[in-house]
C-alpha cells in the first residue's frame, strides 16, 4: 500500500474508534442521549455519531442536548472531515495525519518531516499548514460575525459555522432563528467548504512560485 493509503486507514480507524469512545465517555450520563439506555445500545449510537459527523449530517440523537464538551468533539470531528477524493468535507484525515507528524518531528529535533518511514516534501506540509489555517479563519470569521449579527452565543454558532463549512448538516437548532443575512452567509460558507479546500488544494499544487530574488535567511522567536 502506499503511504497515502496507510495514512488514510489510520488515521479514519483513530478517529472513529477515538470519537466513539470519546463520545460514550462524555454523553453517558446526559440523560437526553445515552444515559438509561443498555451498553450495546449506547456504544451503537456512539459509534454512529462519531462517524456521520465526518461524512454526512444524519442523526438519531438530538444535537441540541448534547453537552458543551461533546460539541466540540462533533466539531473538530467535522472540521477533520472525510479523506481526499471522496464527497465528504473538511481539511481531509491525510492533512491531520501531516500536521502531527510535523509537530512530532520538530520536538523530536528531525530536520525532514518523516512518517511510517517515508519522507514527506516540504511543499506538502506547507499545503496542510495552509489549509488548516485558511480553513479555520474562514470559520472563525463567520462565528463571530453571526454572533455580532444575531446577538447568540458563540458556541452554537460555531458549531453551525463548522457544520457548513464541512458540509455536514448537523445543527443545534438555532438555523430557524438565524437572519436572511446570517443564512447567506453559511450558505456562502457551504460553497467555499465544498469548493474552497479542493480548489486551493489543486492551486498549492500546480502553483510554484518563481524565485527572482533569494533573500538573507534570519531566525525569528516562536512561542
Amino acid at each position: 500500500m502506499t503511504l497515502h493509503t496507510k495514512l488514510v486507514l489510520l488515521v479514519t480507524a483513530l478517529l472513529i474508534v477515538g470519537g466513539t469512545l470519546l463520545f460514550f465517555i462524555l454523553e453517558r450520563s446526559n440523560p437526553a442521549t445515552l444515559a438509561g439506555r443498555s451498553l450495546p445500545h449506547a456504544l451503537a449510537l456512539s459509534l454512529f455519531q462519531a462517524v456521520v459527523p465526518r461524512t454526512a449530517g444524519f442523526s438519531i440523537l438530538s444535537v441540541g442536548e448534547f453537552r458543551d464538551v461533546t460539541l466540540v468533539l462533533v466539531m473538530f470531528l467535522m472540521f477533520v472531515g472525510a479523506s481526499p477524493g471522496g464527497t465528504g468535507g473538511g481539511v481531509k484525515t491525510t492533512t491531520l495525519a501531516i500536521l502531527i507528524a510535523s509537530a512530532w518531528c520538530y520536538l523530536r529535533g528531525c530536520r525532514e518531516v518523516q512518517v511510517l518511514e517515508r519522507r514527506i516534501p516540504f511543499d506538502v506540509v506547507l499545503q496542510a499548514v495552509t489549509l488548516v489555517m485558511v480553513s479555520a479563519a474562514a470559520i472563525l470569521f463567520v462565528a463571530f460575525t453571526l454572533s455580532l449579527w444575531e446577538g447568540m452565543a458563540v458556541l452554537p454558532l460555531l458549531f453551525e459555522a463548522t457544520s457548513a463549512f464541512g458540509t455536514v448538516g448537523l445543527s443545534t437548532g438555532i438555523t430557524p432563528q438565524l437572519s436572511p443575512p446570517g443564512l447567506v452567509l453559511l450558505s456562502f460558507l457551504m460553497y467555499m467548504g465544498r469548493l474552497g479546500p479542493v480548489t486551493l488544494g489543486l492551486a498549492l499544487v500546480v502553483r510554484e512560485a518563481r524565485l527572482e530574488v533569494r533573500f538573507p535567511e534570519e531566525r525569528v522567536a516562536v512561542g
